[in-house]
């Protein structure tokens, strides 16, 4: 029995696979990630700075504090979980100022318990702990205690991997000129 084989025509080269244009453009490998990194550097600065409770937070550490004293809140529990918002009062140089701020706690296991306990801290007329700068702006926690910081670490993570990406590409960039400085284009060690 004779077997087919199947055979196809060889396509003919164009002009241009025969003869391929010349760039003379030199190739910058790292360029991609140095702007992607200051890219990421650049918008995760942007993502800490719009994230009012985790910068608040962190300025509540070279405030004043004193003694305040709770309106009302508004409080909920989600899974493991609290938020809401807490209106207090404060008597800062002399004079009583009312605020209100977003507070937010975590727990391990959903308890309401643990939610209930939370809650009493912000019962009406009870006392607490309020920092205030010289500008009237108050906080009634200290980060991370009262604040979600999740979105402020988020930023802190993608800044720092922004510049490792800047460093990388610099790395690469730098590789790349050391290479073509060299008569047969091996880098020198």
């Amino acid at each position: 029995m004779k077997t087919f084989k199947w055979t196809f025509p060889e396509m003919p080269m164009t002009d241009r696979k025969k003869n391929p244009p010349r760039n003379n453009r030199k190739s910058y490998p790292g360029l991609g990630w140095l702007i992607t990194g200051i890219a990421f550097s650049i918008s995760s600065l942007l993502y800490i700075e719009t994230s009012s409770g985790f910068v608040k937070g962190i300025k509540t550490y070279f405030w004043s504090f004193g003694e305040g004293t709770i309106l009302s809140s508004d409080l909920y529990s989600r899974s493991s979980s609290g938020g809401g918002t807490v209106n207090y009062s404060v008597v800062i140089d002399g004079f009583l100022v009312e605020a209100n701020t977003e507070v937010f706690k975590n727990w391990s296991i959903k308890t309401e318990a643990k939610y209930d306990k939370w809650k009493s801290q912000y019962a009406q007329g009870s006392s607490a702990t309020v920092y205030y700068n010289k500008t009237g702006e108050t906080s009634l926690g200290r980060w991370p205690n009262s604040y979600s910081y999740q979105s402020g670490l988020q930023g802190i993570t993608t800044f720092f991997y922004g510049l490792s990406l800047v460093y990388r590409g610099t790395k690469q960039l730098k590789a790349n000129k050391a290479k073509q400085a060299t008569p047969n284009g091996t880098p020198v060690v």
